[in-house]
């Protein structure tokens, strides 16, 4: 299990660009539930949920603010590619929140640190702690400065249903496996 402690809050802060008041919230945000002893207060799985909710009003905000010509299905559409579990594990690794993650023994022996799912709570419980740490307005200016590209893109996700079917990664109408979009993007990044 790692302990993100001194040096790495700040690492974790400077690729975030935002510095905690309170670094327990960041400490809360980090740690797996499966870190935690039985019976003890899941604080993450809290932030998580705010960070859900506020991800989701930044987005649709975003997505309204930038592409006004499109109707309320289009734009749920868009929004559902960027929040998406393979768009945010993405973003949590690009952070370096895969190295930071507390995991319990089990977790992280089964291959915890690369899990989809596990990736996007830990970034929606990141997104919660500024939330609660600086307010919504800190919370907007990150999530904008993350989704920036996707944003400029069209509210399109970098592998998006659209552009996994120009690369060929798509069946005929639907999404490619969440493991396969993580093997292209991969691919793409080496």
């Amino acid at each position: 299990m790692r302990q993100p402690l001194g040096d790495e809050f700040q690492t974790i802060e400077a690729r975030l660009g935002y510095c905690f008041l309170d670094r327990s919230l960041l400490e809360a945000a980090l740690t797996h539930p499966s870190a935690l002893p039985v019976g003890a207060m899941r604080a993450g799985e809290q932030l998580e949920f705010l960070g859900d909710a506020v991800l989701d009003l930044v987005i649709a905000d975003l997505l309204h603010l930038h592409l006004p010509d499109l109707d309320e299905g289009e734009l749920s559409k868009r929004r559902a590619t960027l929040v998406r579990t393979v768009t945010l594990a993405e973003k949590a690794r690009g952070l370096g929140l895969d190295e930071a993650l507390r995991l319990g023994r089990g977790e992280d022996r089964s291959g915890g640190r690369e899990k989809a799912s596990i990736l996007a709570y830990v970034y929606e419980a990141v997104l919660g702690a500024v939330y609660r740490d600086g307010g919504f307005g800190r919370a907007r200016g990150l999530i904008a400065r993350h989704f920036k590209e996707d944003i400029d893109r069209g509210g399109i996700a970098r592998w998006s249903h659209i552009e996994c079917e120009e690369e060929g990664l798509a069946g005929i109408g639907k999404f490619p496996s969440e493991q396969t979009v993580l093997n292209a993007a991969r691919a793409c990044a080496a």
